[in-house]
């Protein structure tokens, strides 16, 4: 039993390696593009159209999700989305 102790801090590493290579790396809002609304009053509907996301491969402009920019989103190295 002890032995196997010794290997249980392999869990740690291989399941982020298993996070990256299936979600990729998180990247925040940076900025986005939105119809409707107004720059000065947030408290009026806004449909989004397109976010920029920066991360650790850079910066990411995807198409928004049903209107709406997720504050986080989890991108590959690359993707060129």
């Amino acid at each position: 039993m002890k032995v196997a102790a010794l290997f249980l801090w392999l869990a740690v590493p291989l399941g982020l390696y298993g996070v990256y290579t299936h979600w990729g790396t998180p990247h925040l809002v940076y900025e986005y593009t939105f119809t409707g609304g107004s720059r000065s009053d947030p408290r009026l509907p806004r449909h989004y159209l397109t976010c920029r996301y920066i991360g650790w491969h850079g910066s990411v402009i995807a198409p928004a999700q049903a209107g709406r920019c997720p504050w986080v989103r989890f991108f590959h190295g690359g993707s060129g989305q």
